[in-house]
């Protein structure tokens, strides 16, 4: 393709074009073609399973992790059970009054 003929075009598009440009110099005969879109079919395909995976463990990082951390964190601290209780439902009632960014916020400017 020429530069005019990707004006327009997808950034993808552009990147493999420039791909083949480079790896095959002496231009690419239908079975290269072949290989590369099966090669990115094959990466879309691991893409989309990574990504699948990682929200399959979207369950971890729920509001009840959190709360159990935060009593695991507690009893290392030597809190009794009625103030890791107390600890516990303070910080349910605050998951729905303040937003991640928020609490976000106020873990860095604690730190800071």
């Amino acid at each position: 393709m020429s530069s005019q003929q990707l004006k327009g075009k997808p950034a993808f598009v552009k990147e493999r074009v420039q791909l083949e440009r480079e790896f095959f110099r002496q231009g690419v005969s239908q079975d290269m073609i072949r290989l590369l879109d099966r090669v990115e079919q094959l990466l879309g395909q691991a893409y989309e399973v990574g990504y699948n995976a990682a929200g399959s463990n979207s369950e971890a990082w729920s509001n009840s992790s959190a709360v159990g951390y935060t009593i695991l964190a507690a009893k290392r601290l030597g809190y009794s059970d009625d103030q890791a209780t107390q600890l516990a439902r303070a910080i349910n009632r605050q998951f729905d009054v303040t937003t991640i960014g928020e609490a976000k916020r106020a873990y860095i400017d604690f730190l800071h």
